[in-house]
Order: C-alpha cells, then structure tokens, then sequence
C-alpha cells in the first residue's frame, strides 16, 4: 500500500513539473516566410506538435537591421503551466504590469506576463522557450535546426 502511494505521488509530481515538454532535438524542419508579416503581427504555425509563435516587432528593434532583431520566435505555451500565451498588443490593458503597455504575452492559467521578447515579468517566471531556428535570408525564417 505504502509503495502504491509513493507511486502514485512520484507519477503526479513528476506530471506536474513536466507540464511543457522539453523542446526536440531533431525533429522536421518549418519554413515561414516572413514577408506576409506586417509589423506588429503575429503568426502563429505548427511545429513537431507545437504552436509556435512569430511576431514582427517593428518599431525601433526592426530598424537595428536583420531578421534577428524584427522577428520573435517563440513556442506559444507557457512554461510553468503548459497554457497558451495571449498577445497583448501595445495599448492600455487592464493589469498589465506596465502602463502603458508596450505590447507581449499573457498567460491566461498563470496570470504572468511577457515582453515583447518572451521575457517574463514575474520574479519567478520563466522565460518562453525559443525553437531552434534560424534567417536563411530576410525573407525566410527556417525552424527545427540552428544555423548549419
């Protein structure tokens, strides 16, 4: 009985604290292509069985040159509680952390919040989780393997 027990407390410990998986390290590859994203959208897309999220930033991060520093890419699930973040688009937003709000994520289980660079805003939070990707050119993002 006792065995049964801690059997059963490991399992659920060890459910709750893997929540969201870890990231693959070899899985298909994704293609975007980034051109039919406007600044200050976002696209979200299927990767090895996760959401993942791209967002043209624009504003003064697009202008310090390169894919790299206009696109965020991100996978779209909260790390702590596995939920689906929310794009907070800059504006006003009731119970954002910051007034005004400059714009990024909210997770909706967990009541954190998120910068526009997947940075979380809570002392204890975790950060979103970056896919391996990487800019074959301005035009096209590659997501599944770092630069070859």
């Amino acid at each position: 009985m006792t065995a049964l027990l801690i059997a059963t407390v490991a399992y659920l410990l060890l459910s709750y604290a893997s929540s969201s998986p870890p990231l693959p390290r070899h899985s298909a590859l994704r293609e975007v292509a980034l051109d039919g994203i406007a600044p200050g959208q976002l696209e979200v897309v299927e990767w090895s069985g996760r959401q993942v999220v791209v967002l043209h930033r624009g504003g003064s991060l697009a202008e310090e040159g390169g894919p790299e520093g206009r696109f965020l890419v991100v996978v779209g699930h909260a790390v702590a509680s596995g939920c689906p973040v929310i794009y907070q688009p800059p504006a006003s937003h009731l119970g954002a952390p910051v007034e005004p709000w400059p714009g990024g994520f909210r997770d909706p289980c967990s009541g954190s919040w998120y910068d526009s660079a997947g940075h979380s805003l809570d002392s204890s939070g975790a950060d979103l989780r970056v896919p391996p990707h990487h800019f074959p050119s301005t035009h096209t993002l590659i997501i599944g393997e770092e630069q070859p």
